[in-house]
């Protein structure tokens, strides 16, 4: 539903299949997702929102959790091997991808978090992962979520620097 224009929602994707993890592209553009349609989970890009016209598969292999860099030139995605792995932006009318390159083995502890419904990790502003991980117990376990607000202001203060 698009603000102060629909007055109903309308499905981006209606298949028979599980698309899932959507990520639009920092431009707005693109829409990259995960869907069962080929047998087992890859990852796919669309044009967005007329996402009927046309569809571009990314990963092989299998493929979770797409997400874009911040200047929207690389696509990542999780392929099933556990690799993070990056595919370039190949610039056109329609878009296109490089063949992906490893990027980084994820272990284990770093895919506790459910990866199906959407992506787990980030990307920084200089190119890190951010991921979290357990800190112990079991996966089933559930913990505490520490929310801080205004903890740029408490670092601020605490080093005793002046705004």
């Amino acid at each position: 539903m698009r603000l102060g224009k629909d007055t109903a929602s309308v499905p981006l994707l209606s298949t028979d299949f599980d698309e899932e993890a959507i990520a639009l592209s920092p431009d707005g553009k693109w829409m990259a997702y995960q869907s069962d349609e080929t047998g087992r989970t890859e990852v796919f890009v669309r044009p967005f929102p007329n996402t009927d016209a046309g569809k571009t598969q990314v990963s092989s292999g299998g493929g979770l959790a797409p997400l874009w860099s911040r200047d929207g030139k690389e696509l990542f995605y999780l392929r099933a091997d556990k690799n993070m792995m990056a595919s370039r932006v190949i610039p056109a009318a329609t878009i296109g991808f490089t063949e992906p390159d490893v990027l980084f083995h994820v272990p284990d502890e770093l895919l506790a978090a459910e990866a199906l419904y959407y992506t787990p990790w980030d990307v920084a502003r200089d190119g890190r992962f951010l991921m979290a991980r357990l800190l112990g117990g079991d996966s089933g376990q559930s913990g505490a979520l520490v929310v801080v607000e205004n903890w740029v202001e408490e670092l601020l203060a605490r080093l005793k620097v002046k705004r």
